[in-house]
């Protein structure tokens, strides 16, 4: 019995911390104005990366279409013209 009885006293001192923890309000929550500015900063965020994104495109854009690279070019055969066909009369 003496044995159990600093693990049920270390227990039961335990609890009230618990029931407690519950009753407090979520101090992680942001006020009205952290909210707000939060809401600004992102807004700030969505704007800045539509304008690097427009950018992309328009720098994308500028740039020529190019022939595709064909590095085996010299070494194939030119392709070979087919025969004509005889039409049977």
């Amino acid at each position: 019995m003496r044995s159990k009885f600093p693990l049920v006293a270390a227990m039961l001192l335990c609890l009230p911390g618990y029931a407690l923890a519950q009753d407090y309000p979520n101090v992680n929550v942001p006020n009205s104005d952290e909210r707000r500015r939060l809401m600004l900063q992102k807004m700030q965020e969505l704007q800045q990366q539509k304008r690097i994104d427009d950018a992309y495109r328009a720098a994308r854009n500028k740039i020529p279409n190019q022939k595709p690279n064909d590095p085996w070019a010299d070494v194939r055969p030119p392709p070979a013209t087919p025969a004509p066909k005889n039409k049977p009369q």
